[in-house]
């Protein structure tokens, strides 16, 4: 009875083996299909955090371009105000040093007129001393009267007054000329330290501007590779969306078209221009065209990955018939 029992019991089961392994395939693939979505989500929010970062670092650069060229302007501006300074100062030397060529001669000239007027004094009064007049006692001795004795004493203290006073004259003329080159002298000489630091002042701003100079290359440089690397970023984000949307870019090669129609528009130069139709980009897409299906600008300014993502979508809507070299 056991056995028959068993047996009655596996026919009975028989029938819904089939549905029960079905059951369980579906739920197989539903965990399954489960897992792989959550799996692609992950894979779309790490390339789009990737994405987010490179461009976050793009505009951090372009915020440092921005700052340092207007450093290197600020340091142009300042550059030549110095050297508009240092020019006036230059124009004041040369201007002193006539001046102080001309007082040199002054100088000279007036040395000159002193020792002559010494050399004169001093000749009279070795002849004064050669050849003795009578002192004032004989002048009052030998004096026929008053008037005669006060005559003869007013005139040698004449004379020898006369002499005293062209000789300080001389004396006063040569300090004041030797005073005037002197003040010009220390002009000159503040003139020459001013000089010097406007001429350290330029030189310092020559270099900073030089230094900004190359630091923009660099930046530009980097900019230049990150916006590459922002591209490539992007272009993955499109494709893992695509992917996961159910409608991927076209496989037949690194385009969202056929290779083929992409190197006859353009040669896969993806900021072409057509000057006379106005289509850009690798696609060769028209401007009304961008425009409808979204695009910002103009189809040859938009990075690679926007081109791809709606040459896609056009591809999508209207297959080869889109371009000419179909």
């Amino acid at each position: 009875m056991a056995i028959n029992g068993n047996s009655n019991r596996r026919e009975g089961l028989r029938p819904i083996l089939p549905l029960l392994i079905g059951i369980i395939l579906l739920l197989s693939t539903v965990a399954a299909a489960g897992a792989a979505s959550k799996k692609d989500r992950q894979r779309l929010e790490d390339a789009s955090r990737r994405a987010d970062q490179i461009e976050q670092q793009q505009q951090t650069r372009s915020g440092q371009i921005s700052e340092v060229q207007a450093a290197a302007r600020a340091a142009g501006i300042a550059e030549m105000r110095t050297l508009a300074r240092l020019q006036r100062s230059q124009r004041e030397k040369r201007s002193l040093v006539l001046r102080l060529g001309q007082a040199n001669k002054d100088l000279k000239q007036a040395e000159v007129r002193e020792r002559r007027a010494v050399r004169i004094l001093s000749d009279r009064l070795i002849a004064i001393y050669r050849n003795p007049r009578p002192d004032y006692i004989g002048f009052l001795l030998g004096a026929d009267s008053f008037e005669e004795l006060q005559t003869t004493a007013e005139y040698l203290r004449t004379v020898h007054d006369a002499d005293q006073s062209a000789a300080d004259r001389v004396e006063r003329l040569r300090l004041e000329i030797a005073e005037r080159h002197n003040e010009i002298l220390e002009t000159k000489t503040d003139l020459d330290r001013e000089i010097a630091s406007l001429e350290s002042e330029q030189e310092a701003f020559v270099a900073a501007r030089k230094r900004a100079k190359i630091a923009v290359e660099e930046l530009l440089t980097a900019q230049q590779r990150g916006s590459g690397r922002l591209d490539a970023a992007r272009d993955e984000v499109t494709r893992i969306r695509a992917e996961i949307n159910g409608t991927p870019l076209y496989g037949g090669g690194p385009y969202a078209i056929p290779t083929y129609i992409v190197m006859c528009e353009s040669g896969g130069d993806y900021r072409a221009l057509n000057p006379s139709s106005g289509a850009g980009g690798a696609y060769q897409i028209l401007p009304s065209t961008w425009r409808a299906y979204g695009g910002k600008g103009l189809p040859h300014q938009a990075s690679k990955a926007e081109q791809d993502r709606i040459a896609a979508m056009i591809w999508r809507d209207s297959g080869s018939s889109a371009w000419v070299c179909a």
